[in-house]
């Protein structure tokens, strides 16, 4: 059976806030080279969420840690606005010959996008606001305040 290394860390780290809090940048980089090597997958992103909380309350070293990788790269690493149209960010980001190339979040949805297991273009936008949200969540203003000035809520919206 194939090993899914990205589950099997989330899962050996999940609620445990001792081995979640020993999480090396480097380990989270690696994710971030993974997304920029081999494409965006939303697995990748939610490969993050399991470090930004613990029983469902905020961790904020690493939601600070994680805010600030994804940041540096973020219209590469992020979709926040799910459009593949000619000329928009995200089609760059898709084989020219992709059949999704040209195509809105609505006739992604439309067309089934969200329902394929691998490289839903749609799984990936909500994973990125998703991402964004938690690394926000709690009472971290300071990360409220980096995402409101890197990415407006026009972009999002």
């Amino acid at each position: 059976e194939r090993l899914n290394v990205a589950d099997t860390i989330c899962e050996i780290v999940r609620d445990n806030a001792r081995l979640i809090a020993q999480v090396p940048e480097s380990l989270l980089r690696q994710f971030i080279t993974a997304i920029q090597t081999w494409g965006r997958k939303a697995r990748w992103l939610r490969f993050f969420e399991v470090f930004l909380e613990v029983c469902g309350s905020p961790f904020k070293r690493n939601q600070d840690l994680v805010l600030r990788i994804v940041l540096e790269d973020w219209d590469w690493i992020l979709d926040l606005v799910c459009d593949y149209r000619k000329n928009a960010i995200s089609s760059k980001f898709i084989p020219k010959k992709d059949p999704r190339q040209g195509m809105t979040m609505v006739d992604l949805i439309k067309d089934g996008d969200h329902r394929l297991k691998v490289r839903s273009l749609v799984k990936y936008h909500y994973s990125s606001i998703n991402l964004l949200s938690l690394c926000c969540a709690g009472k971290n203003p300071g990360n409220k305040a980096r995402v409101l000035q890197q990415v407006p809520l026009s972009t999002v919206l």
